[in-house]
């Protein structure tokens, strides 16, 4: 063997070795932050999550059905005497966390501002549903889908207009579900903080983005399939659904870089609704105030004792915790009205 042919052997060695390790660390941050992520959630046991029963007028009626895999999962259909009908019904899609009872607040002010039903149920592995972890992030939107297969087989709700709201994990399937389904039904989305993409997030994990999130994207439809790698800026340029993209500029969890191709794509066409609050970060359905206090009561949740942990919950202010941006639910009455 020549000189230049050793030399072309080793390179090649080289290389080959550095792409082994290189995809050994993406495994290994994988599997580190699915290990973390992909676990069940349940709310702590500190704090107070609101039901109907705290909202006079507000009327729940429990509702369950299977995922994929007779999964059961569960939620309500939330109403009061001002709900004449459910021709036009809101689904809103929770965030990572205690399922749908950590937004009964905002579930009460949509049910109330519009005069419309709202329906909300606990993904797989959260809240008062089934399963032993969340399985995947993807996993949401095939719970999405199941529930649309049996909302479909209610008479109340077979041709009823649906309005998709979601914050975070919801609002990446309230932006994406169109694209998952092809229901005729939807007619509008409300994306609150949402993810832009799963692999996206991913990928700010770890270094190397372009790669990783190609590795991801692999991976990920390898394990979901149909419902592995949906875009909301794809989603949006494909369907385009009317819809309101709000987001905080300031959002340490999905930086607003991430959703730069979506509002510069929103300010070339009439269908979409972009709003970015200056000041909010990841929470810009609360006030200001109220989503320093909620902040600030995260961070005590992981930094306090237990000892000091239990006094500091029996103080809090949910009150304040919960306050809205009343700036942001006028807009969304607005937009809700104009269809």
């Amino acid at each position: 063997m020549s000189n230049g042919a050793i030399i072309i052997t080793i390179i090649l060695s080289v290389l080959g070795a550095l792409v082994f390790l290189y995809v050994l660390y993406l495994t290994l941050v994988y599997l580190a932050v699915t290990k973390k992520m992909y676990i069940r959630y349940n709310g702590h046991p500190l704090l107070k999550y609101f039901t109907h029963l705290d909202f006079p007028g507000l009327k729940a009626e429990a509702i369950s059905f299977f995922s994929k895999n007779k999964i059961t999962l569960r939620g309500f259909i939330y109403s009061t005497a001002e709900v004449k009908d459910f021709s036009k019904v809101i689904i809103f899609f929770h965030g990572l966390g205690n399922g749908h009872l950590a937004y009964t607040k905002e579930i009460n002010r949509l049910v109330r501002d519009n005069n419309l039903a709202v329906i909300a149920y606990d993904n797989t592995g959260t809240g008062q549903s089934e399963g032993k972890t969340i399985i995947d992030l993807a996993r949401a939107l095939v719970d999405a889908d199941y529930f649309l297969k049996y909302l479909e087989k209610d008479s109340r709700f077979a041709q009823s207009k649906l309005i998709l709201v979601g914050h975070s994990w919801g609002g990446f399937v309230a932006g994406n579900l169109i694209n998952i389904v092809k229901d005729e039904r939807i007619k509008q989305a409300i994306v609150l903080n949402a993810l832009p993409s799963i692999g996206d997030v991913s990928a700010r994990f770890t270094k190397g983005k372009v790669f990783a999130k190609v590795f991801y994207t692999i991976i990920s439809r390898i394990k979901m399939g149909k419902y592995a790698n949906q875009s909301l800026l794809k989603t949006l340029q494909k369907h385009q659904l009317n819809t309101m993209v709000v987001h905080g500029a300031l959002d340490p969890l999905v930086p607003l870089k991430y959703m730069t191709p979506i509002y510069k794509y929103a300010g070339t066409v009439d269908f979409i609704r972009p709003l970015i609050y200056p000041s909010h970060h990841h929470f810009v359905y609360l006030s200001e105030q109220g989503e320093t206090a909620l902040m600030e009561l995260q961070t005590n949740l992981k930094q306090l004792s237990a000892d000091k942990l239990s006094e500091y919950t029996k103080t809090l202010d949910y009150d304040l915790i919960g306050q809205h941006n009343e700036q942001l639910f006028a807009t969304i009455q607005q937009f809700i009205s104009r269809g």
